[in-house]
């Protein structure tokens, strides 16, 4: 791979904190590789070899390693109010210039170059991914279509019926397999009166085909994580076959949100029971333009990104706080995401029971795990890839 210094698109000065390298790309392949490889779950090797042959890789100034996790290192922790600040902040419609005045730096995307993101020890923490070919496109105008008339037919407003929630004040509806901390065992999450709604939009192709995308990235970037959920899920499978499962073949995921409204933005948040060293799949739809209109802004990482319609980002939700700029008058944005409760991880590990189930029926075994809980999270971290990693599994 080159090692060309080269300075991405960006509106804030040069930071000397973070390493950019561009790489370059034969573009046509590379789009064809990916509309392969985005039709079935996993990344083939040759849409790898592809892909990382070019972007431009961001590096931070923060090590995986200070990443904040519960004992054990099943989820985040909490969010806290030193953390996210009051109420009144962490809601706070924050704008792109009051962040570049606190030293935030601004990734110009286009949603299409791919873009991981590194730590300092040069762990890809989080990857702005690119995307496939221009059938992919009108899947994904096709994707917004089905949302808009979702909302419609639900008679649903720009706001949740219910009021403000934890992420923002849009409607959002889950489905797919969760599992609580302190839960006995995973459970279908209930969209009520959505549920038939929802199962039709997790039977469209345009809502397949952008699932399957987010997958195809997730095993592109973080092999060994992906593996994790992976055989997580095969686990869950074998042992409550009953469950519903989103996109079979097509995706490792064990849920799905649907953000709707045209309204979506979120607020300052970290989702911190999913699983801590796995990521988090979003992908933006709407018509809005992305360089006033829900800007992902990454805290620790001092990062706020263009986050363009049919782009999508991976990112670990469960430790990294994360929130957007508010969607600009006259937008629309909605938004897809999947991810995989960090309890889940849990039970499967235990051997599909609690820990409490676990100590009664192998103390020893119970033992074990208690006495590497510390160890635990440190663990996981070199589960991230890094570039030269990726790049030597194809060479």
């Amino acid at each position: 791979m080159p090692n060309i210094l080269e300075t991405p698109a960006s509106s804030s000065p040069a930071n000397p904190r973070k390493r950019k390298a561009k790489f370059a790309s034969k573009h046509s392949k590379k789009r064809k590789l990916e509309k392969e490889a985005s039709k079935g779950a996993g990344a083939s090797p040759a849409m790898r070899a592809q892909v990382l042959s070019h972007g431009i890789a961001v590096e931070v100034d923060l090590d995986a390693s200070e990443f904040e996790a519960a004992r054990g290192a099943h989820t985040g922790k909490p969010g806290t109010k030193a953390k996210l600040g009051s109420e009144e902040e962490r809601q706070r419609r924050y704008t792109l210039e009051e962040l570049l005045a606190q030293g935030f730096e601004h990734i110009v995307w286009d949603g299409k170059t791919p873009v991981p993101i590194l730590d300092r020890s040069g762990h890809i923490i989080a990857v702005l991914a690119s995307q496939p070919g221009s059938d992919y496109e009108q899947d994904i105008l096709e994707a917004f279509k089905l949302f808009s008339d979702a909302g419609k037919e639900a008679g649903l407003g720009a706001t949740a019926v219910g009021g403000l929630h934890k992420q923002g004040g849009f409607p959002a509806f889950n489905i797919g397999v969760y599992m609580g901390m302190g839960s006995p065992a995973p459970v279908v999450l209930n969209p009520s009166f959505m549920a038939g709604i929802l199962n039709r939009l997790v039977g469209a192709k345009a809502v397949l085909r952008m699932a399957a995308y987010q997958n195809a990235a997730f095993s592109l970037w973080a092999p060994r994580i992906y593996d994790q959920y992976k055989n997580t899920r095969n686990a869950l499978r074998d042992k409550l076959p009953h469950l519903p499962d989103n996109f079979p073949g097509f995706s490792e995921f064990a849920a799905a949100a649907f953000n709707l409204g045209g309204n979506v933005w979120t607020f300052k948040h970290w989702d911190f029971l999913n699983w801590p060293f796995g990521w988090c799949a979003i992908t933006a739809l709407g018509k809005f333009d992305p360089g006033r209109t829900a800007q992902l802004i990454l805290w620790e990482l001092r990062l706020v990104i263009d986050f363009p319609h049919g782009a999508t980002a991976l990112i670990p939700s469960g430790v990294i706080t994360h929130s957007n700029t508010p969607v600009a008058t006259g937008d629309t944005r909605m938004s897809f995401t999947q991810y995989t409760a960090g309890a889940i991880f849990q039970w499967v590990e235990n051997g599909c029971r609690t820990e409490k189930e676990l100590q009664v029926a192998n103390p020893k075994a119970w033992a074990a795990m208690q006495a590497g809980k510390h160890a635990a999270y440190i663990s996981h971290i070199n589960n991230f890839s890094t570039i030269d990693e990726l790049t030597a599994s194809i060479s």
